[in-house]
């Protein structure tokens, strides 16, 4: 290092091993230690870019499998909400089915004794509807359960409120159905005790004949003036089966004064049928039988004028007119 006017400078000298002249040359000290700064400063920057080249492609790593994760919980998201959808249509149709139903049997003509129940309230989902509301589909639908963006190239940061949204939303659906069951199942009892009354039910003509005589008040047949005819008269040849009108269970098989030889059944729900003036009886006390079913032969015993039927229907012990009732 030699001092030129003052100035600090460092003279550097290449001396060759041929026989070429020695070349040297002059630094200041300025510039050296600009150099020098300038050297550390890249290898820090370098050091530096090198950390941060490492913490990038960790993170690229990182945000590849995130949004792998991503993509697979969308996925499964919309298969939920594909699932969540089938099984609000299944309740809406079930929903739809029970409605028809009960309105059937509330309609039903022969049914007005049977009280359906209507404890049955179903649940609302998360947006609220009700079976009588189904037709409004908007506030069935799950679309809103995924997040618009479905590139699955980000993560979403509410993809775990969404999920429990639409767990809640699975939740009010098996509960609906669990309360559906039930509701099912109270009609099952329903319709099965309809089937029971309807087949009790004295409701078939109960001979192949003519009716002669109504029910009421006539004019005697064996004597002058009128009567209280309390059943039907229907004329047949001697022999010709007599059925029971309804299911039920025989109570009486015998001798009824004026009615001759006669068969009662107890059909149940306060219904009786009473068969007079027959020829045989074929069933006896204690008998069960069904509708249809052949208990005797038409005859002419007892104060008869011909081989006939005397029909007669009870409600709680009290004779009405078989006429309504015969609907088959």
């Amino acid at each position: 290092m030699t001092a030129r006017r003052g100035r600090k400078l460092f003279t550097v000298m290449i001396i060759p091993h041929s026989e070429r002249s020695v070349y040297s040359f002059s630094i200041h000290l300025t510039t050296v230690q600009v150099a020098s700064f300038l050297l550390i400063a890249i290898s820090l920057s370098l050091l530096i870019f090198a950390n941060v080249y490492q913490d990038m492609k960790a993170n690229m790593t990182e945000l590849k499998e995130l949004r792998l994760v991503n993509r697979e919980q969308r996925q499964e998201l919309e298969k939920l909400m594909s699932e969540t959808n089938d099984l609000k249509e299944s309740m809406q149709q079930l929903s739809e089915l029970d409605r028809q139903i009960r309105e059937i049997i509330k309609t039903s003509r022969d049914f007005s004794r049977v009280q359906l129940s209507t404890s049955y309230q179903p649940s609302t989902f998360a947006t609220g509807p009700t079976p009588e509301t189904v037709s409004d589909q908007s506030k069935y639908t799950t679309a809103s359960i995924l997040p618009g963006d479905d590139r699955g190239s980000s993560v979403s940061p509410d993809i775990l409120a969404r999920a429990a949204q639409l767990q809640s939303d699975l939740n009010a659906v098996q509960k609906d159905m669990s309360n559906r069951v039930v509701s099912f199942e109270d009609l099952r009892k329903e319709l099965t005790e309809n089937q029971l009354y309807q087949a009790a039910k004295p409701s078939v003509f109960p001979t192949n004949g003519v009716i002669t005589s109504g029910f009421g008040f006539r004019p005697s047949p064996l004597r002058f003036g009128t009567e209280y005819h309390s059943g039907l008269d229907i004329a047949a040849a001697y022999g010709t089966p007599i059925i029971a009108t309804g299911d039920g269970q025989v109570v009486f098989v015998g001798w009824r004064g004026g009615l001759g030889r006669a068969a009662i059944i107890d059909h149940g729900y306060g219904f009786s049928s009473l068969y007079g003036h027959t020829q045989k009886i074929i069933v006896n006390v204690g008998d069960r039988v069904k509708k249809g079913q052949t208990i005797g032969y038409v005859g002419s015993s007892g104060r008869s004028t011909g081989p006939h039927l005397h029909y007669e229907v009870w409600i709680n012990g009290k004779p009405v007119n078989p006429r309504p009732y015969i609907t088959q």
